[in-house]
């Protein structure tokens, strides 16, 4: 589902256990854009960051090659800010920054010394059955950082079986969702900050 749209930029909401670029997704979110617009074609759109597939929440997508680029800048300078929710194994009781070297595995993340530096803080929420709500600040964006950063301290995310956490039936993915997202307009420079709610089954 999108969320905002507008001529440089839109925000979907993307379920857990679709690709950000699933082609058949991609072509739903054109049909949408043409239907909200009234218009036809294929737009263009391209993803500015990507979610991983067992992930929700918010992808950011760019609506022309200029835009694009400034996004990917911002991003790069890191003029963004990205926080995620997720429910964790076991009982976290107090705030921490996390910072580790990460290396990038053949279809999963690793600690590495000759990887590179990864950080992230986050504060608890709520605990509740044995497992903690978390609300995570992502300083660096690594392939598979959130999900590895947690599982090496003793805390994988819930259903997340690939980094050891047990197998969940409430969802098609795990219980990590992107939030909230901040990045500076591609044209104006004005700040745009986006929320999005987790899916219901999130209430634990």
């Amino acid at each position: 589902m999108i969320i905002y749209l507008e001529r440089q930029l839109f925000v979907w909401n993307k379920p857990a256990g679709i690709e950000t670029q699933d082609e058949r997704a991609l072509q739903e979110l054109r049909d949408e854009i043409n239907a909200k617009e009234g218009r036809t074609g294929t737009p263009f759109i391209h993803p500015i960051h990507r979610l991983d597939q067992p992930t929700s929440g918010i992808v950011v997508f760019a609506r022309s090659s200029k835009a694009l680029s400034r996004l990917q800048a911002s991003l790069r300078e890191r003029k963004c800010e990205k926080r995620y929710l997720a429910w964790v194994e076991g009982e976290i009781k107090e705030e921490k920054r996390l910072v580790d070297k990460l290396a990038h595995a053949s279809h999963h993340a690793k600690l590495s010394e000759s990887g590179k530096e990864s950080a992230l803080s986050y504060e608890v929420v709520k605990q509740e059955k044995g497992k903690t709500l978390l609300l995570i600040t992502l300083e660096t964006g690594r392939y598979h950082q959130i999900r590895l950063q947690l599982a090496s301290r003793g805390h994988p995310i819930v259903g997340d079986v690939k980094y050891g956490g047990k197998k969940t039936t409430q969802c098609d993915g795990i219980f990590l969702h992107h939030t909230y997202f901040s990045i500076p307009h591609p044209i104006s420079g004005e700040l745009l900050e986006f929320t999005v709610e987790p899916p219901p089954y999130f209430k634990i």
